[in-house]
């Protein structure tokens, strides 16, 4: 099974010049809203945005040598999966009917007409606007323009960014690259129930800025920025930036309750927020059939997968299904917010929403700091006093084994010292006995 699947056919124009089928092509790829890559006189490279209804497809337009009209047409995924839904065949299928339907709006002259006119234009030099707009449009679509906020896209972005530079400056200060260790986690902001519902409030926020390890962040960004690409144009910035933060933090209070006594840090659990918002638009909203039957496929694919993989052990899977059930609820809040026409009404609709899933936490949190477990002050206390980073430095072990050595030799010494030689019990020795009723319990 390829990670890329593709797709290619033939296309037939025969009675065409190259200049006149590369004519239809571009003039359909606009009509399709796709981006125009590259084009050449044998053919075009053209791009499917990567939006909720694509996973940014590559078409390959190449007009065969010495051929009739003949094309050969090849649609492939760029981005890693096992499966397209059929994405690259309706592609090509899209594309072969409107070429057929811009030909059919033309006369035969109209179409040459227009095919002298494009060789002239190409064969013109470009001018300094058109060569700094497609140095832009260059950079545009780079790898690093994921990282690059810009109009539309700018919540993902900055978390992203924000997330690997936490990362940076821990392993500047010493943190372990792969395997961090739990006292420099917790130091940093983990998700501790000891610590998290005695005084350090601020853990349930931070804990969702915190990577255990470069795999785990390469991981968590992947998929953030995957669903990002998805939603941030669906539901704007602003509330990207919401849903991220309370999403994470109902996440971190439904670890909390489930097991507060495990440490937990990452973005997954604000990750499964975004994603349960996005099956509430996929479910409620005003989408396509057949995109919304693809999309939900492979996101409830995703979210099964996760969850199963999450059952194993040393994975928070509380904060995979707290981040998801309150991203769903605030998702369709959102959804709700936009069956207002005015646009205020949506955004007061949707902040009105988000408060409603801040007092959620916030109720859960209070409760839970209500009921913590005497033990959890005793931690509390250890920690402040530098007990339990003694202990997880080794320090408090070394000392321990320290002081039960000479402990050792003082009983020892004491021993030969004070106490009397043994002597065995004999018969005419006497004897007390003891009974307790109660847990019939009796010695001599």
């Amino acid at each position: 099974m390829a990670l890329k699947p593709s797709y290619n056919d033939k296309l037939h124009l025969p009675g065409l010049s190259k200049t006149e089928i590369l004519i239809l092509a571009l003039e359909a790829s606009q009509k399709l809203e796709w981006n125009i890559e590259e084009v050449t006189p044998e053919g075009a490279r053209f791009e499917v945005p990567f939006n909720m209804y694509s996973h940014g497809e590559e078409i390959t337009f190449t007009i065969e040598p010495g051929s009739d009209g003949e094309v050969a047409v090849r649609s492939q995924s760029s981005s890693v999966q096992f499966v397209d839904y059929g994405k690259n065949r309706k592609n090509i299928q899209k594309l072969r009917e409107t070429m057929e339907e811009i030909k059919t709006s033309l006369t035969p002259e109209e179409l040459t007409q227009k095919a002298k006119d494009f060789e002239e234009e190409c064969n013109r030099p470009l001018t300094e606007e058109e060569k700094a707009y497609l140095e832009e449009e260059k950079k545009r679509n780079s790898f690093w323009s994921f990282f690059i906020p810009r109009k539309g896209f700018v919540a993902t972005p900055i978390l992203i960014d924000l997330n690997i530079l936490i990362f940076i400056v821990m392993i500047a200060s010493g943190v372990g690259i792969m395997s961090p260790s739990t006292l420099s986690l917790l130091k940093w902001g983990a998700d501790f129930g000891p610590l998290t519902l005695t005084g350090d409030w601020w853990r349930a926020v931070t804990c969702n800025f915190i990577h255990i390890g470069a795999f785990h962040l390469l991981m968590n960004m992947y998929a953030f920025m995957y669903v990002g690409l998805l939603l941030e144009g669906l539901i704007g910035s602003r509330r990207m930036f919401m849903s991220y933060l309370l999403t994470g933090l109902c996440s971190a209070v439904f670890s909390l309750y489930m097991h507060g006594e495990t440490i937990s840090a990452g973005a997954s659990g604000a990750i499964f927020g975004l994603y349960g918002i996005f099956l509430a638009f996929l479910f409620f909203h005003r989408i396509a059939k057949e995109q919304r039957k693809a999309l939900l496929t492979s996101i409830l694919i995703f979210v099964g997968y996760n969850l199963v993989y999450g059952m194993k052990a040393g994975i928070d899977n509380a904060a995979h299904i707290g981040g998801l059930l309150s991203g769903f609820l605030l998702g369709i809040i959102y959804v709700c917010s936009y069956k207002f026409e005015k646009a205020n009404v949506q955004r007061t609709v949707s902040i009105l929403g988000e408060l409603g899933i801040f007092c959620i936490f916030l109720f859960s949190f209070l409760m839970l700091c209500k009921n913590v477990p005497p033990l959890y002050q005793d931690i509390r206390g250890e920690w402040e006093s530098g007990i339990v980073e003694a202990y997880l430095n080794g320090e408090l072990e070394e000392e321990n084994e320290n002081g039960n050595q000479a402990d050792m030799k003082t009983a020892n010494s004491s021993s030969i010292s004070h106490y009397p030689p043994y002597v065995p019990i004999g018969n005419n020795d006497t004897w007390l006995s003891y009974y307790d009723a109660e847990t019939n319990f009796s010695c001599q």
